[in-house]
């Protein structure tokens, strides 16, 4: 992500499959390509997985309403994929029109994770369904997602239930630039939704607690935003999710690929498909100034 104190974001990313969760997730990048004045592109990769699974002389496909089973070929799945694919740019263009962002999509054969993050070059945030289709766990975070989550690239993981207009964007602040940085973007995307946060604070001494409360205040002075501050312990499943009201489905955790690694409870959180996510990548540290406009009514 670029790293300027002018810095907006200007470009947004959706991969898109046939998931509901990437429905949502490509009306809430619609949404805030509006909101920031961004574009908008889509891209939709046709797995070469699938295709292969096409190719095997007993493939089998499971209707899923009837769970009856027909033949599955190679001509077959590729048919389908591009379907999917042309269903996916009516998609893009149906919501870009919605909220008269400029937009562009491509279609490419490949495995997922690494067409999105080719794809991702030029942009400045990627947003994308978290939840896969896997048999008998509908509900159940893709491997796509959980693997994109940890890359170097900043993503937007969002359940079956989109962005909230009502949503809280969580934030850990420690005062180094780093998180510094992450409460100004944090403070860009709140303002463009629902204008609330909620500040995590590491357990100190509760001098050294109110010095960075004070920080963190200062940083955000003058903004239109709801904030709270709550300490905690990352280390601590218990401490985080009652923090968090553990299970809300208008929680946006924004945090950092170093600090998924980290804190094993921050794992465990992203695991649940409720919760959404944004991971900043690798040691970003984004700065950026704040829309004026906020997400509208829809």
């Amino acid at each position: 992500m670029t790293q300027t104190a002018a810095h907006l974001i200007r470009r947004i990313l959706v991969a898109l499959d046939a998931s509901p969760s990437s429905r949502a997730a490509l009306r809430a990048a619609a949404d805030l390509a509006a909101a920031m004045e961004a574009e908008l592109s889509g891209v939709a990769v046709e797995d070469i997985e699938l295709l292969r699974i096409g190719e095997a002389p007993l493939a089998q496909e499971i209707l899923y309403h009837s769970a009856e089973q027909s033949p599955m070929s190679r001509d077959l799945m590729e048919r389908r994929l591009k379907a999917q694919s042309e269903h996916a740019r009516a998609l893009l263009e149906k919501e870009a029109n919605r909220v008269h962002v400029s937009w562009s999509f491509r279609s490419v054969k490949g495995n997922v994770v690494p067409e999105v993050l080719a794809a991702a070059g030029d942009v400045d945030l990627v947003a994308m369904g978290k939840v896969g289709w896997s048999f008998g766990g509908r509900h159940r975070v893709g491997s796509a997602a959980q693997e994109l989550a940890l890359s170097p690239i900043p993503v937007l993981l969002l359940g079956e239930t989109g962005l909230s207009r009502h949503a809280q964007w969580v934030t850990q602040f420690d005062g180094s630039a780093a998180s510094k940085g992450a409460l100004n973007l944090t403070a860009q995307l709140a303002a463009a939704t629902s204008g609330r946060i909620m500040i995590l604070l590491p357990m100190l001494s509760p001098e050294k607690s109110r010095v960075m409360r004070k920080d963190a205040e200062e940083l955000l002075s003058g903004q239109d935003l709801g904030i709270r501050f709550r300490e905690i312990d990352l280390g601590d499943e218990t401490s985080l999710f009652r923090a968090l009201d553990a299970g809300a489905v208008d929680t946006v955790v924004v945090t950092s690929a170093e600090a998924l690694r980290k804190y094993p409870p921050l794992k465990s959180l992203l695991s649940q498909a409720e919760i959404s996510f944004l991971v900043l990548g690798n040691g970003a540290e984004p700065s950026a100034q704040l829309p004026a406009s906020r997400l509208a009514e829809n």
